[in-house]
């Protein structure tokens, strides 16, 4: 080869490599640009809400495709301005939640609350009143439509913070799989409950086990109200010489008493005691009516029946449920309201009781007592119920200090 035509070779393969590198670094570039640039232009394009509804439930459910699919769009084509959208948040973790959002400087506009975590933002002062004077609201008519006899108000000392939706009764969940000696069917009353877990007057050994969702007094007072016990008076503002009542102590020594035994266990939440249901721990549970449907969505294929809770000397009481709509207090009022009565008035938000609730029950189900400190009144029955069971006092001592303690929350 020539002398010529070997350094045309090697300017070439010279060209080709500057070629190749170049190519690369466009690339490079390029990708940078990607990575670097389009986010900022998606974010420019998917402004954060202006207008939050901050909101539990589960991706599906009906309420959930209400507010995402039809609501916030509805609430976007009303109000140009706005920038409207639906967060979900785990129920338990709603306060902290609203919360941070409110010390960042934007707390969410409308909130779907349970009893206990309205009552703790109600008093931090996070929520709007719902007045019958605040013409603003213009919710006065609506209250009237939409509580009805079966549901109480979210009121607390005579102001209104929320609206019922999601309306419920906790009832019985079981596996007939797991009752065999009973034909499938679950205790018919309190005695035979108690007698199935080993605590009954024959002293026999369980049969079968109970998971509750936790140790408080949503899960406890339908023990107590169907054995003909109290948890307050009437009126909701004293707790001594009703929660420590001689009847009350019966209930919660077979409480403890089954907790020993190990006929009913406690878990950490509703959700991880219907997990252990389904995967065959225990043979009965608690569970809300309202979350029947997302629990037949998760499991489908798991063969459980329903029933009113089992029926003491006062029949069977159990609790009633729901969560309430609220508008914050630095929320944009007119598309609050907006929002608010569109989801009243859908038919899926629950704001009349289900048709599949068993009438009897709903008919006996109450309320929990309301109070501005229901998550302290909660934390201190919790921590009641672990001084008996751990025999750090007896139960009647824990009930009087427990309802000393609740006097001092209660209006």
């Amino acid at each position: 080869m020539s002398e010529v035509m070997q350094e045309d070779k090697i300017k070439k393969e010279r060209h080709a490599g500057r070629l190749i590198v170049i190519i690369l670094l466009v690339i490079a570039i390029a990708a940078a640009l990607y990575f670097l640039v389009l986010p900022q232009i998606q974010q420019e394009e998917k402004p954060d809400p202006s207008f939050v509804v901050l909101h539990s439930f589960p991706a599906g459910s009906p309420q959930a495709e209400y507010i995402e699919k039809t609501a916030i769009p509805m609430l976007n084509s009303q109000f140009k301005e706005i920038e409207a959208g639906a967060v979900y948040c785990e129920e338990s973790k709603i306060d902290s939640e609203a919360l941070r959002m409110k010390n960042e400087g934007k707390a969410p506009d409308v909130l779907f609350l349970t009893p206990e975590t309205m009552a703790g933002l109600a008093q931090f002062g996070i929520l709007a009143q719902l007045g019958d004077d605040d013409e603003a609201f213009e919710l006065s008519a609506i209250k009237e439509a939409y509580i009805n006899e079966s549901s109480s108000a979210g009121r607390i000392e005579g102001i209104t913070y929320g609206l019922p939706t999601d309306v419920s009764v906790e009832v019985l969940l079981y596996n007939p799989a797991m009752l065999p000696g009973t034909g499938g069917q679950p205790p018919s009353d309190l005695e035979a409950f108690w007698e199935m877990l080993g605590v009954g007057s024959s002293g026999a050994r369980p049969t079968a086990g109970f998971i509750l969702p936790d140790a408080g007094m949503k899960s406890l007072a339908p023990f107590v109200w169907s054995n003909g016990g109290e948890l307050v008076n009437d009126e909701g503002t004293k707790a001594s010489g009703f929660l420590n009542k001689p009847i009350n102590v019966a209930v919660f020594n077979k409480f403890a008493a089954s907790l020993e035994n190990s006929a009913i266990t406690v878990a950490d939440g509703k959700d991880e005691a219907l997990a252990r249901f389904v995967y065959g721990e225990t043979a009965m549970t608690l569970i809300d009516t309202s979350d029947i449907a997302a629990f037949t969505s998760q499991y489908p294929d798991f063969v459980f029946e329903t029933v009113a809770f089992p029926a003491g000397s006062s029949g069977s009481v159990s609790v009633l449920g729901c969560k309430y709509v609220s508008i914050t207090a630095d929320a944009r009022k007119d598309a609050a309201v907006a929002f608010v009565l569109d989801i009243m008035a859908s038919g899926v938000m629950g704001t009349e009781p289900a048709a599949s609730i068993p009438e009897a029950a709903l008919a006996a189900a109450r309320p929990l007592p309301m109070s501005w400190s229901m998550a302290d009144m909660q934390n201190e029955f919790v921590l009641a119920m672990t001084q008996i069971t751990d025999g750090y006092k007896t139960t009647q001592q824990s009930l009087d200090d427990l309802a000393m303690k609740w006097d001092a929350y209660l209006p």
